[in-house]
């Protein structure tokens, strides 16, 4: 695959007009709410050259003798391994889903949901069809570039006279195969990862401003808050004051999720590739929506259920993803997208998801710590 990736791609994205799947929490805000969010993906790509093993980091700008690719100041085009940054693709919204299984225990089957266009340019070569593209009335054929961000819910942290002390993560409660018992399941504490999948005029726009007069988005913490809804929802931003952690050394140093120590605690599964690969999968447009797809529901005693006629379309191929191919998606931030601007919020609807905000769990009383920057 080859992702569209950094600001600037977002930005020029904008002006040109299951399976039993695991639950992915998305960030999202209803008008009136507000969060907190540590983001843990750059507005840009970086360099990822290797200097004593420790990726080089600085933020890859455009080569002024060709502006297709990127240059570190200091490697020039001797990049290495980059590690990228915002990545765009192209989005169906309001997709109507096909008729849920006739075995379906659920507690209730969408009507409409959104995906990923299987016609987007990072998947060129792999399919040879989409199905929002050739069904979906209206607007909802027409797919519109969104900006995908990996971020942490954060919140405040008072003492007992109710003064803000600093700043903690989000905990949140989920349930996990067990590694010694496959097909038992335990609940487990978790970070409050979330994935961000805005659009570029409203949300990522503003952001992009910010994290540019920084030099960086990863340094400090940004309250967000949604007012109005649909065509008329804005968010503001407000960049929090950073703050200071001891780190290994016993050196106090800005918690920046560019410090190894932080980038370390941060550390999950969940990858944005991973999840709009998994999104334009067979097992995901059968699910909900292409009848000419398997439909690979399971249900709760373990069984396989669904419906469909099985039918396959045909693939162009499944080529693997190479590191060029992603840099091009990736650049894509960059703007080469015919995806048409939009300020509509994303509308991520699966049975029985919450957003992120609303599962989290807050710390226990009496364990808040006294320095945020142990947080």
């Amino acid at each position: 695959m080859a992702f569209r990736s950094g600001a600037r791609a977002a930005e020029k994205a904008s002006k040109s007009s299951g399976a039993n799947f695991a639950r992915t929490e998305f960030f999202r805000l209803e008008d009136g709410d507000s969060a907190i969010l540590r983001f843990l993906t750059e507005f840009n790509n970086r360099c990822g050259k290797l200097i004593d093993d420790v990726p080089c980091g600085r933020l890859l700008q455009e080569n002024p003798e060709n502006e297709d690719q990127e240059i570190c100041t200091k490697h020039g085009d001797d990049i290495g391994d980059p590690i990228l940054g915002w990545l765009t693709t192209d989005y169906h919204q309001q997709v109507p889903t096909r008729d849920a299984p006739k075995d379906y225990q659920g507690k209730g089957w969408p009507q409409k949901m959104a995906c990923v266009c299987r016609m987007d340019e990072c998947f060129e070569g792999k399919y040879a069809y989409c199905w929002a593209c050739d069904n979906a009335p209206g607007k909802a054929a027409k797919p519109t570039g969104r900006i995908w961000a990996l971020a942490c819910l954060r919140e405040e942290v008072r003492d007992d006279d109710g003064d803000l002390i600093g700043y903690a993560d989000v905990m949140r409660t989920v349930k996990r195969e067990s590694e010694e018992t496959p097909g038992e399941y335990e609940e487990v504490e978790e970070r409050a990862i979330t994935i961000v999948l805005m659009a570029w005029k409203n949300f990522f726009g503003p952001l992009s401003g910010m994290a540019s007069a920084y030099g960086t988005v990863l340094d400090r913490d940004y309250l967000i808050r949604r007012s109005g809804d649909g065509t008329d929802t804005e968010y503001r931003f407000a960049a929090l004051d950073p703050i200071d952690f001891v780190d290994s050394d016993g050196e106090e140093v800005r918690f920046d999720v560019r410090h190894p120590e932080v980038a370390e605690r941060y550390g999950s599964s969940l990858t944005i590739v991973d999840e709009i690969d998994r999104r334009v999968s067979d097992d995901f447009m059968g699910m909900w929506f292409d009848d000419s797809l398997p439909q690979p529901y399971k249900t709760k005693g373990g069984g396989k259920g669904g419906g469909g006629n099985g039918t396959k379309r045909p693939q162009r191929g499944d080529e693997a993803a190479d590191r060029e191919k992603l840099m091009s998606m990736a650049n894509r931030i960059k703007g080469n997208s015919a995806a048409s601007s939009s300020s509509d919020d994303e509308e991520v609807k699966q049975p029985a998801t919450k957003a992120a905000a609303t599962t989290a769990k807050k710390p226990a009383a009496g364990s808040k710590p006294k320095k945020p920057a142990a947080l």
